[in-house]
């Protein structure tokens, strides 16, 4: 596999508000830019190959930010 592909990273969902955030070269580097995105920003988060026309990596980091203050609440508790 060639990694010198180019990806398109979006937030939001491919089914109806998916918004472009940018391109990245490398499926490894675009995997590692949306968990930065995602860190930075929690929100979900896809990599997509217009050449596959298909979904190659997500993530939902909102999960994250609602178990993290579940965790707070319940420290505070």
């Amino acid at each position: 596999m060639n990694d010198q592909r180019y990806f398109e990273i979006f937030s939001g969902s491919l089914q109806d508000d998916a918004i472009w955030i940018e391109t990245v070269q490398g499926l490894e580097s675009a995997r590692e830019r949306m968990h930065e995105l995602a860190a930075e920003s929690p929100d979900r988060y896809f990599v997509f190959s217009f050449r596959t026309s298909k979904v190659v990596a997500s993530i939902d980091s909102r999960k994250d930010l609602i178990r993290a203050e579940r965790c707070k609440e319940a420290a505070v508790a």
